[in-house]
């Protein structure tokens, strides 16, 4: 009976693991429980919610705020993936200044770069500039989880846009 309850409580919530269950701890998105999909196609809309692994370059090394992934749940870089909300897909004009990032002319709140990272003081890379996105780029965005947390953001304003092969998952909040 013991041995029964053991294997229930260590194997259901790894099975739901498995099957796409994902806890949000970041401050850079809503908290809370996600159902990760995999990703379609075609048909990734601005506003959804995904799963992604910046580029290479971006490591817990190099980022020590980054997190450590492992096993399946890891990026290239050797961190986990990070949850962001899709800002700018394929043929948006996404321009990054000092004072903040427009999407097709439209400001996204509290979008202006740090120099460098909170606690750490770490200098930050920026991604400054104008983009037409190509098909399968993506400009991700760290909404918050409470007002002003999207200023904190690890997202496409140090690393800029992502393409599709990047994206692990669509995550649907529960």
């Amino acid at each position: 009976m013991l041995a029964a309850a053991i294997v229930a409580g260590v194997g259901l919530p790894a099975a739901l693991v498995i099957a796409g269950l994902r806890y949000n701890d970041t401050p850079s998105a809503p908290l809370g429980w996600y159902w990760r999909r995999e990703v379609p196609a075609v048909g990734l809309v601005r506003g959804q919610f995904v799963s992604v692994c910046p580029p290479g370059w971006v490591t817990p090394r190099r980022f020590p705020f980054y997190e450590r992934g492992s096993g399946r749940n890891r990026c290239l870089g050797g961190g986990q993936p990070l949850v962001k909300r899709i800002a700018a897909v394929p043929g948006d004009t996404v321009v990054e200044t000092a004072a903040g990032v427009k999407v097709n002319g439209r400001p996204l709140p509290l979008s202006a770069p740090m120099p460098v990272a909170p606690v750490t003081g770490l200098r930050l890379p920026r991604a400054v500039g104008r983009w037409v996105l190509r098909p399968g780029q993506y400009w991700l965005y760290g909404p918050g989880a409470t007002p002003g947390w999207a200023r904190y953001s690890f997202d496409s304003r140090y690393f800029g846009p992502v393409e599709f092969s990047a994206i692990r998952g669509v995550l649907r909040p529960l």
